[in-house]
């Protein structure tokens, strides 16, 4: 894990993180990495070279450790995302109102996740 602090170093808050995270279909959700939002407004995913996942879906929940349930936008449409090894994506918008967050995707794999405050 890298978490980065503004210029201040006397600044206690991190404004940006980044970390590996475990993708793996949504039959095997508890593998996957739990991701803390509550400091954080939006960030990216990348996959990395020869990955084959394709396609994320998003799972949030209130408490780390409950149940993660499918997110769904304001259009009532689950939140998925199209993906590709070598390639970054941003989060959706509809992944920022959940404290916490899970991403299954298509097939088994890890990324990295970048946060920013």
């Amino acid at each position: 894990m890298v978490r980065h602090q503004a210029g201040n170093p006397r600044m206690q808050r991190d404004y940006c993180y980044e970390d590996s995270v475990t993708i793996d279909t949504v039959a095997n959700i508890a593998n996957c990495t739990a991701i803390d939002m509550r400091n954080y407004a939006g960030g990216s995913v990348a996959l990395p070279a020869g990955s084959s996942v394709t396609t994320i879906t998003w799972y949030g929940c209130h408490t780390v450790a409950g149940t993660y349930l499918p997110l769904y936008d304001s259009d009532a449409a689950a939140v998925t995302t199209t993906v590709a090894a070598s390639r970054i994506t941003d989060l959706p918008t509809a992944t920022f109102g959940a404290p916490f967050l899970k991403l299954t995707g298509n097939a088994a794999g890890t990324g990295t996740l970048f946060l920013k405050a």
